[in-house]
């Protein structure tokens, strides 16, 4: 005969879990609790990004289109000054970013990155001194600059031209003579080495830096048209 086989009994409560088991079930709620409001935290974070950049889209292209409505006019400002006087645009005296044209690409500026400062480069031949160097194979351009601070011109600056008779030459095509600048181009005259130089408005950088409504606030003796005493 076979022998009967007694399986051990296991007793498993039915009435109450093991205190272990409640503590995990609540750690497990506590956890999905958690997850569920993290979840709706961090979509509505990404929703307020979204509005942000949509928001902020909108506003750079607003401004860049007051900046090319800017440039535009004053494009047509100097194709009108220079249909009066016979000249071409790259010749007319106003071929430069006028006061409002500047407060306009500096707003651009600071809309679409956030800086303060915008450098405006490589302005033509005609509104720049005869000094300043032309790049190579771009006789209408000059390699200079100007810094903008808050849409306010602070800084002028160029790489100069070191060559004696390029000098010479682009002196006589601004109508100057060398005669009475002899001394200033004899430096050049035996070979210089290629250089730059800026000029920097402190009373520009002053009225700006503090805020002053008018550069009279930041000039210890202001003279102007109307005032050239004390």
């Amino acid at each position: 005969m076979s022998e009967k086989v007694v399986l051990p009994k296991f007793d498993i409560p039915t009435e109450s879990a093991h205190p272990a088991v409640k503590a995990l079930g609540l750690v497990g709620a506590l956890l999905l609790v958690s997850m569920v409001v993290l979840g709706g935290a961090l979509w509505k974070r990404h929703q307020a990004q979204m509005a942000a950049e949509q928001q902020r889209d909108a506003l750079v292209a607003a401004r860049t289109a007051e900046a090319n409505a800017a440039i535009e006019a004053s494009k047509a400002r100097i194709a009108e000054a220079a249909a009066g006087t016979g000249a071409g645009a790259g010749d007319s005296p106003r071929d430069d970013l006028d006061p409002a044209g500047e407060r306009a690409v500096a707003a651009w500026v600071r809309e679409r990155t956030g800086h303060e400062f915008a450098f405006v480069t490589g302005y033509p031949a005609s509104v720049r001194p005869f000094y300043h160097l032309r790049p190579a194979g771009q006789p209408r351009l000059t390699a200079s600059f100007d810094l903008l601070w808050k849409g306010l011109e602070i800084t002028t600056g160029a790489q100069r031209e070191h060559r004696h008779d390029v000098l010479v030459a682009q002196a006589a095509e601004k109508g100057l003579s060398p005669e009475p600048m002899r001394d200033y181009l004899n430096n050049f005259r035996y070979g210089c080495p290629p250089h730059g130089g800026f000029g920097l408005g402190l009373a520009r950088l002053l009225m700006t830096l503090l805020g002053l409504d008018s550069i009279r606030d930041a000039t210890f003796l202001f003279r102007g048209p109307n005032r050239l005493t004390p």
